[in-house]
């Protein structure tokens, strides 16, 4: 039995199973998981956006690997200065991966203190905290027969095995999760704004599983800590131009690190409608390419990328395009002043 559950937790580890964080190109358009500390750090009542990726989109793997998230955040309450204030916010990820469809699902809260450092709020100083529920699960191994065939037996184990083999049982695993982030937004000189920060996640490093067999601790596994630093600039050219160059870091869960670089620029093409055009390239480093691209209308923007595998497994990609698409849109709403009527 405990060969089986090997040869089991073999396979759901080596294909992408541990169920990764986000792993986004568009990792600006969503905020709640990449920075806590975003959560609220926008003028207007309520934001609500999504994002949704395919790893390998258009290819014969389509839908192997999808990853998508959904968010709603506010700044809600004054602070205790004048010029802070308080986001709240909530996130529902979710990543699929693989012939097993492991599953990595988590509802997340987060809480921002924005703190402005002067009257103006030209430099303000968050800090974040993320919290919620979290949960790893793969398809019930009865369902799915094709799984044990002779391919996966040979000489080691018994051949044309039809079923999962007794006692080795599908775990829904479910823990607390804890991340927390600090962020630093300033003006330098008359409009170039920096946006820099860092956050933290799984902070309490949970331990999970999806198989057991008899009591064994065979298939667990502990969800390491990520860390995350991440950097915008907004830099005002000639009208109607701004370049907007962005840096993103990330350990992942294999003990590696993914770094990108982005290059973009923003034209207005309709001011009095307040339409403009985002798109640049940006680089994976020892991955892939990516090419990305939206519109913003007033307080709508929706985004686009293609990733195209350019590492030492590009032969077996053949140049495979991963595709993302995103949106969000701010709610403004406008508090009528109350007008004091003279009785006199």
């Amino acid at each position: 039995m405990k060969r089986y559950l090997t040869l089991l937790v073999a396979l759901v580890f080596t294909l992408r199973l541990t169920a990764q964080d986000a792993h986004f190109s568009l990792y600006n358009m969503s905020p709640l998981s990449l920075n806590p500390s975003l959560t609220g750090a926008y003028l207007g009542t309520a934001r609500v956006g999504g994002i949704y990726r395919d790893q390998w989109g258009f290819s014969f793997l389509s839908n192997q690997f999808v990853t998508t998230a959904f968010y709603i955040d506010a700044p809600l309450f004054r602070g205790f200065g004048k010029k802070d204030w308080v986001g709240v916010g909530g996130m529902f990820f979710s990543d699929r991966a693989g012939r097993l469809n492991l599953s990595a699902n988590s509802f997340m809260g987060s809480i921002a203190y924005h703190w402005s450092l002067d009257p103006q709020r030209r430099t303000v100083l968050t800090f974040a905290l993320q919290a919620g529920t979290a949960g790893r699960s793969i398809d019930d191994l009865d369902q799915r027969p094709e799984l044990f065939g002779s391919n996966l037996s040979q000489s080691t184990f018994q051949d044309n095995i039809s079923t999962m083999p007794t006692g080795i049982s599908v775990n829904n695993s479910n823990f607390f999760d804890l991340g927390a982030g600090a962020m630093l937004r300033t003006v330098l000189g008359e409009n170039i704004r920096l946006e820099a920060g860092a956050a933290l996640s799984h902070i309490l490093q949970p331990e999970y599983a999806v198989l057991s067999a008899g009591g064994t601790d065979e298939g667990t596994r502990e969800q390491p800590m990520t860390i995350r630093a991440h950097a915008n600039v907004q830099y005002p050219l000639s009208e109607p131009w701004d370049l907007l160059p962005s840096a993103f870091f990330q350990t992942t869960n294999a003990g590696r690190s993914e770094t990108i670089l982005q290059v973009l620029g923003a034209v207005k093409i309709n001011e009095e409608k307040e339409v403009s055009l985002r798109f640049g390239p940006g680089y994976r480093f020892g991955d892939s390419g990516m090419i990305l691209a939206g519109v913003e209308w007033k307080d709508l923007r929706v985004m686009a990328s293609y990733d195209i595998h350019l590492s030492d497994l590009q032969n077996y990609y053949r140049f495979q395009i991963g595709f993302e698409i995103a949106a969000w849109y701010i709610i403004k709403i406008e508090q009528t002043p109350e007008v004091q009527h003279n009785t006199d």
